[in-house]
C-alpha cells in the first residue's frame, strides 16, 4: 500500500500529457528539469505485442528534479505496412492495475501515421530538459533502495485508414485485473 501511494503521488505519465506545468518567464516557456531514474529504482516494460502494428521505443522512467511529476517517456512507431488514424495506448503498474491509458489524436483531424513513422503524442520535447543523474541528485531525489515499481505499456487500439483495426484490449483488461489481485494481495500481507 506504501508503495502504491508512493508511486501515485510521484508519477504522472508525460507521454501524452497536455497538463504538463508550464512556467512563463520573460515571455518564454521554461523547462522543467528531470533526471532518467535508474532501471533499479523504477523498471519500465514493454508488453509483448508481436501482433501490434506499432513499437514502443526510447523507453524511460524519468522524475523530476523538483515539484511533482514523474513518469515515462517513451516513442511510437508505425512498424506496420498501413497507414494509422488512430492510437489508443495503456499504462499498468505492478501496485495497483491501471495507472493511466490516452490516445492520439485527441480530437479529429485528418492527420496519419505513414509506416516508419513515430505517432506525434505531444510536444512535451519542448517543455521538458532531461539532465544526467549526478550521485548530488540522486542523494537529494532518493533514488536509492529497493525496486518500488514495474511499468507495462502496451497498445490497446489502432485504427487504420482503410477502416480495419488492431484491439488488444482484452489482454490490457486480464493484466490490469492481474495487477489489481496482486496488489490486493501485497496489502493484505502489510
Amino acid at each position: 500500500m506504501r508503495y502504491r501511494i508512493i508511486i501515485a503521488s510521484c508519477l504522472i505519465l508525460l507521454c501524452g500529457s497536455e497538463a504538463l506545468s508550464q512556467s512563463q518567464q520573460s515571455g518564454r516557456v521554461e523547462k522543467n528539469q528531470y533526471v532518467v531514474v535508474p532501471r533499479e529504482i523504477i523498471l519500465p516494460v514493454v508488453v509483448s505485442q508481436p501482433d501490434s502494428p506499432l513499437q514502443f521505443e526510447n523507453v524511460k522512467g524519468i522524475g523530476p528534479i523538483s515539484g511533482n511529476g514523474g513518469g515515462v517517456r517513451f516513442q511510437l512507431r508505425n512498424r506496420g505496412s498501413k497507414p494509422i488514424r488512430g492510437v489508443s495506448f495503456a499504462v499498468l503498474t505492478t501496485s495497483g492495475g491501471l495507472w493511466f491509458s490516452d490516445s492520439w489524436p485527441r480530437k479529429l483531424t485528418g492527420e496519419v501515421v505513414m509506416p516508419g513513422q513515430i505517432v506525434p503524442l505531444s510536444n512535451e520535447d519542448q517543455q521538458i530538459e532531461v539532465v544526467p543523474l549526478t550521485e548530488e541528485l540522486r542523494e537529494k531525489l532518493k533514488l536509492r533502495g529497493p525496486m518500488k515499481a514495474v511499468i507495462l505499456l502496451m497498445v490497446t487500439a489502432v485504427e487504420f485508414t482503410d477502416g480495419t483495426t488492431y484491439n488488444d484490449e482484452p489482454t490490457q483488461k486480464a493484466l490490469e485485473t492481474y495487477l489489481e489481485g496482486l496488489s490486493s494481495r501485497a496489502d493484505s500481507d502489510n
